[in-house]
């Protein structure tokens, strides 16, 4: 059977949500949460603020930075498989879905004890601290949510016990201080300052800017990162046809010396936030990507007898993967179609194939 391209050129919008029963799970279309009220404050986090002369910056995906090593992109589909999943009523009969900051943080192996200060990012010019005391004192009741539900921005639900220096709603970044000093915000400079007084452009304590690139996660940590650069000499082709080189995922990971053991689950995600959730054998057989491009962080990955072009990839070996809602693509048949559908959490699989 010859390879089959996965054509999501016109892929649907999620429609609002119906009215529906208190007791049933928010579906993938539940409708947007509500804006949360700030005690003060109201800053938006954008994807962009200028710089010196007048420029447009661009930021890339919300990311969590953990000591000021990247962890995992701060989106919904890229959340470890363990963060529950809580359901508010913001209208009669309506629901959405929100996260607890110290579950999230659990999941990522920051227990929320050991946390010593919180920076929340929207854009370059607006930082919200909270401690860790503020996050161990609101840790039943903080939550933080996705602006399309099941996809979207990041955003933290504020409420007046909750102290800090600012709110902003948008979050663009998220820097965790657990072993390293939090460097100190002058709220008249409007800036983060380092111990020798120096001002700190970016995200302290990070060696290198992220450039993009097609993220890795295993088990719900980001684990690399694949670029056009990593590869050429460092990776040995697995074929070339067409004028395109693939290259096999497995040998990536071990030429980053990234170990990696059974495999239970892949997901591709897509740049439009949608999921393709992989059959076993096809997560347990070859998976191949090529590096097109022009592509502006997307790879070609070939999986069975598809491809498709997407953003991240979801391998899960210590964890199942998980069962939570998700927008999905699904495979119709022998040629392929883009199209949408819906897992619920008592599902074991997202529903992706038929």
């Amino acid at each position: 059977m010859s390879r089959t391209a996965l054509a999501l050129l016109s892929i649907l919008a999620v429609a609002p949500g119906c009215k529906r029963r208190a007791a049933a799970p928010a579906p993938a279309a539940a409708a947007p949460a509500p804006e949360p009220q700030a005690e003060s404050g109201g800053g938006q986090g954008q994807d962009g603020d200028e710089d010196d002369n007048g420029q447009q910056r661009r930021f890339h995906n919300a990311t969590v930075f953990v000591d000021g090593v990247p962890t995992v992109a701060f989106t919904y589909n890229e959340m470890p498989p363990g963060v529950k999943v809580y359901q508010k009523e913001w209208e009669e009969g309506e629901f959405y879905s929100h996260f607890l900051v110290c579950d999230y943080f659990k999941a990522l192996g920051v227990d929320c004890k050991d946390v010593k200060e919180t920076h929340w990012y929207a854009g370059r010019s607006r930082i919200a601290i909270i401690t860790g005391d503020e996050i161990r004192r609101n840790k039943d009741t903080l939550f933080f949510n996705f602006t399309r539900e099941l996809a979207g921005k990041p955003r933290v639900e504020w409420s007046a016990k909750v102290r800090t220096n600012d709110h902003v709603d948008l979050v663009s970044a998220l820097a965790i201080y657990v072993h390293k000093k939090p460097p100190r915000w002058d709220k008249d400079a409007w800036t983060l300052y380092d111990d020798k007084g120096e001002p700190i452009d970016g995200i302290p304590y990070l060696a290198a800017e992220q450039k993009g690139g097609l993220r890795v996660n295993i088990d719900g940590r980001l684990v690399a990162q694949i670029k056009r650069n990593l590869l050429d000499g460092n990776v040995a082709p697995l074929d070339e046809k067409d004028g395109t080189t693939r290259y096999a995922l497995a040998e990536f990971l071990r030429s980053q010396k990234i170990a990696l053991g059974p495999v239970r689950g892949i997901d591709l995600i897509t740049r439009e936030e949608r999921v393709i959730r992989t059959t076993p054998e096809e997560a347990r057989g070859l998976i191949a990507f090529a590096a097109p491009r022009q592509r502006h962080g997307e790879m070609m990955v070939y999986f069975g007898q598809h491809f498709v072009p997407v953003a991240a990839i979801n391998i899960y070996s210590k964890l199942a993967p998980p069962t939570r809602n998700m927008r999905t693509v699904t495979i119709r048949g022998p040629v392929t179609a883009g199209g949408v559908g819906t897992s619920q959490v008592e599902a074991p699989k997202v529903q992706g194939r038929r």
